[in-house]
């Protein structure tokens, strides 16, 4: 990757051993996206190539870094922690997430997806989203499900579901697709990019 594709990181030598929260700003407007990491250089390095070759976890994010441009946009370290452990870590970051409520954050909820390559957490991923299907499953039964919002981030149109069948039917994808985004990641089929989900 050329270092000119890269987005801003002032002093990133300073930081090179550190780890934490931080942000991922738009300098024109000054909306941002927050995250955590056990290496800040790391995780700054995985999002300038995630998000040059379009493969960011937040589609919000992505959207925003296409149409302003790497140039734009400045990587911040906001908090230095000396716990890295992947639950202090989620916490922490969960905290900055309510209390700041970043536009850039397609989720509400602080996760491991897109830090893979930094925790090793594929397995515990796995758990997790199968868990997620039951409860889903459990809920539909039982009719305690909460549902599911589909979020059209072109109009800003939504459309809430109570049936995780009636959702299927509707935008044509199996369970495992619906499991993807609410986990943070964008749909593969480019006709459904514009669209994200989230739980209500």
């Amino acid at each position: 990757m050329k270092k000119g594709n890269r987005i801003c990181f002032e002093n990133y030598e300073i930081y090179k051993n550190l780890g934490g929260i931080y942000m991922i700003q738009n300098t024109i407007n000054g909306k941002y996206y927050i995250g955590s990491t056990k290496n800040f250089v790391k995780r700054w390095l995985y999002h300038s190539k995630d998000l040059r070759i379009n493969r960011c976890s937040s589609v919000i994010l992505q959207r925003a870094y296409n149409k302003y441009g790497f140039e734009n946009f400045r990587f911040i370290p906001i908090k230095v922690l000396e716990d890295l452990t992947v639950e202090n870590l989620l916490k922490e970051e969960q905290e900055f997430l309510d209390k700041e409520k970043p536009i850039y954050n397609s989720m509400p909820n602080a996760t491991t997806v897109g830090r893979k390559r930094e925790f090793s957490t594929i397995e515990k991923q796995k758990i997790t989203l199968l868990k997620y299907f039951e409860n889903l499953q459990e809920g539909e039964k039982s009719g305690n499900m909460r549902g599911i919002e589909v979020i059209n981030t072109l109009t800003g149109e939504t459309k809430k579901y109570r049936s995780m069948q009636k959702l299927q039917k509707d935008l044509k994808i199996e369970y495992k697709s619906i499991l993807r985004v609410l986990s943070g990641k964008p749909f593969w089929k480019k006709e459904l990019r514009h669209l994200t989900l989230k739980e209500y």
